[in-house]
């Protein structure tokens, strides 16, 4: 039997306000398509599926697991992965996007890793949570999602528990079935994820390509083709991308100068990061801070800045790419 073959993978940056690190993707517009992606994609946050209607299929790292209406599904940051519904029907889902790094901050336990999986451990890899298995992992993400969208007195304080509740029994079933720390076993996982997820730990750090590559076990000169090729964006345009997200959350909800905003995401040049700033946000730091809205949390600009596009149109599955 011929192993099948991974396919390739886009990158979708998230802008999370670090005041809260939450986003919520909601609404009757976000059904998912019949058709299966030509390509898989990651983010640089945890995501938390709810599915509200009919089934279909979720692969990770190009392997399916199937899902159903009532379903809760789980994929840590920087894992590749793909939806698609039954032929036919459009599934209807909320999607909440959170850093648990930065949203826990100050309430970790000393065990604490952030979840993430290897292909080795798929088998057991419990990324889809059934209802009549694991209750109270649906009953806390249905009232994660009910306080996200209500929004009522003291809100954030009860996500930010509700999440923490959520994660912690996660973590469990980590040790009892097959997660891992994304720290480990990362040697089957594609070598640009491994990158990827070292950039977004030491983007604050002065990080150079031959470091990646170092980190990676290769050459430069085959780290930087094999990034490349998998990412269309060179290793060093895609760090100032992440450095440069990350500066538009601390615009957003600080008070800092530039200066040290600029320092604070890796950039030890102000002209620098200006240059790079525009040249990805098509405005000034300044301009950007002016134009936002300080008393937003979810960033009204998710959809473009995120890289995400609602599912398209099913179009016949006979037009489906194999």
């Amino acid at each position: 039997m011929n192993k099948k073959k991974m396919l390739p993978i886009e990158y979708r940056r998230y802008v999370l306000p670090s005041s809260f690190p939450v986003v919520l993707i909601d609404g009757p517009t976000w059904r998912i398509s019949d058709i299966p992606s030509d390509r898989l994609h990651f983010h640089n946050c945890m995501e938390i599926g709810i599915c509200h209607s009919n089934s279909g299929t979720l692969e990770v790292m190009s392997e399916p697991f199937a899902f159903q209406e009532g379903d809760v599904t789980v994929v840590p940051r920087n894992v590749p992965h793909t939806m698609y519904s039954d032929e036919g029907h459009l599934s209807l889902w909320s999607f909440i996007f959170f850093s648990p790094s930065a949203l826990f901050k100050g309430a970790l336990f000393s065990s604490f890793t952030e979840l993430g999986i290897s292909k080795s451990s798929l088998s057991d890899f419990k990324c889809v949570l059934g209802e009549k298995e694991f209750p109270e992992i649906h009953m806390l993400a249905a009232m994660t999602l009910a306080e996200l969208r209500k929004k009522d007195k003291d809100w954030q304080a009860v996500v930010r528990s509700l999440l923490f509740s959520l994660y912690v029994k996660l973590q469990r079933i980590e040790r009892m079935d097959g997660f891992v720390s994304e720290t480990k076993n990362l040697e089957e996982i594609p070598t640009v994820i491994k990158a990827v997820d070292y950039i977004e730990d030491h983007y604050a750090e002065k990080l150079s390509i031959e470091d990646l590559a170092d980190h990676c076990c290769i050459s430069t000169s085959h780290f930087r083709r094999l990034f490349f090729s998998a990412m269309n964006i060179s290793p060093l345009m895609y760090l100032n991308s992440i450095r440069i997200t990350k500066a538009c959350s601390l615009l957003i909800s600080t008070s800092d100068t530039i200066l040290q905003i600029a320092e604070d995401v890796g950039f030890f040049s102000v002209a620098n990061f200006n240059r790079n700033f525009k040249a990805i946000m098509h405005v000034t730091p300044k301009v950007y801070k002016r134009s936002v809205n300080h008393d937003v949390t979810v960033v009204p600009d998710i959809v473009e800045l995120a890289g995400w596009t609602q599912p398209e149109k099913p179009k016949k599955r006979s037009d489906r790419t194999k």
